[in-house]
């Protein structure tokens, strides 16, 4: 008496490939965590075409007056007003989505023009700018003081942490 084996199951993570050869189906199997890894890639690199698809954001108005950061510090050493400072790229995502947000919020913008020298620096514009404070990681916002760098923030800020900054200082 001959007993007969049913097929093996075939686990969720497994697809059915057409043999090239003789045409009867033929299973495949993917590693475990081969199709998280592959969503994941696929997902970061949408994620990072929509960023680059949106351009470069305008600088924002607060910097409208257009001074370098030596400029300003020649206005502050005079009467001791803080400079305010955003190191920024074109290039960089986080940099836009600062500029596109906390920095262009109306709060922000209002209490900066009214305390402080604002300064925007590009660093692939003004590298020596962006040597001269350290730059290592943008978007960088620094209050200065009496020329000295009395606060430093790397990374882009939401716009009531960047008020509460800029209040330490305000004149």
């Amino acid at each position: 008496m001959t007993t007969t084996t049913p097929p093996p199951t075939v686990p969720s993570n497994e697809q059915t490939l057409p043999d090239i050869e003789t045409g009867p189906s033929r299973k495949v199997r993917f590693p475990d965590g081969i199709l998280i890894a592959i969503l994941i890639t696929i997902t970061g690199v949408l994620l990072a075409q929509t960023i680059l698809s949106a351009g470069s954001a305008p600088t924002p108005e607060v910097f409208g007056t257009g001074y370098s950061l030596d400029e300003a510090m020649g206005l502050s050493s005079k009467d001791g007003t803080p400079v305010f400072v955003v190191a920024s790229a074109d290039w960089c995502g986080p940099c836009q989505a600062y500029k596109r947000g906390a920095l262009a919020d109306e709060r922000v913008a209002t209490r900066i023009g009214e305390s402080m020298i604002p300064v925007y620096i590009n660093v692939d514009d003004d590298p020596q700018a962006a040597e001269s404070l350290g730059v290592m990681s943008i978007p960088l916002t620094a209050i200065l003081v009496d020329g000295k760098i009395v606060a430093r923030r790397e990374g882009r800020m939401g716009s009531d942490e960047l008020l509460e900054m800029v209040e330490i200082y305000a004149r």
